[in-house]
């Protein structure tokens, strides 16, 4: 199912921010109607646009992937000891749940490189462990703390924090 989410979270993105783009209301609500009923006989799941595609809910076989991308805070439902990045600005977020968690990507930009130290090093003072690749323009840090798992990607001043929160 997660490779399923992933493939039509790359459909769905494009498609809704051009229906997001569409200026006429009559215009909005028919391709709003069309997508929806397109991307819903290709997953077989139930699907809702809101706010002209900006924001996006697919539900099925237990699950549930919410894509906001009006959304520019940090998602407040997330545990207090996951760290933000004090640089950069919230430009879109993807709320997940199946039966066993929830995961939010949340995504930043512009971020400088600099920031993943400072967040590696507040992620350990908060309790996780941490694993960190580092490379010229991007890298990644890991940290676990119990169930609790982050995941931050970061490369040409974009960064995209995983956070995996069980139930």
């Amino acid at each position: 199912m997660k490779r399923t989410v992933l493939i039509i979270i790359s459909v769905l993105l494009p498609i809704s921010m051009a229906i997001y783009s569409c200026k006429s209301n009559t215009q909005d609500k028919a391709g709003t109607e069309l997508a929806e009923k397109m991307m819903e006989q290709a997953t077989g799941s139930d699907i809702e646009l809101e706010n002209g595609g900006a924001n996006v809910t697919i539900e099925g076989n237990g699950e549930k992937v919410q894509i906001n991308q009006q959304a520019r805070e940090w998602p407040s439902e997330i545990l207090p000891e996951v760290p933000q990045i004090a640089d950069g600005e919230v430009i879109r977020v993807v709320k997940s749940e199946t039966n066993e968690n929830f995961t939010w990507n949340v995504y930043y930009k512009p971020v400088p490189i600099e920031t993943i130290n400072t967040y590696a090093d507040e992620m350990k003072a908060n309790g996780f462990e941490i694993m960190k690749m580092q490379m010229p323009k991007g890298g990644q840090v890991t940290g676990q703390k119990g169930e609790l798992v982050i995941f931050c990607i970061y490369g040409d001043e974009t960064c995209m924090i995983s956070v995996q929160q069980p139930k």
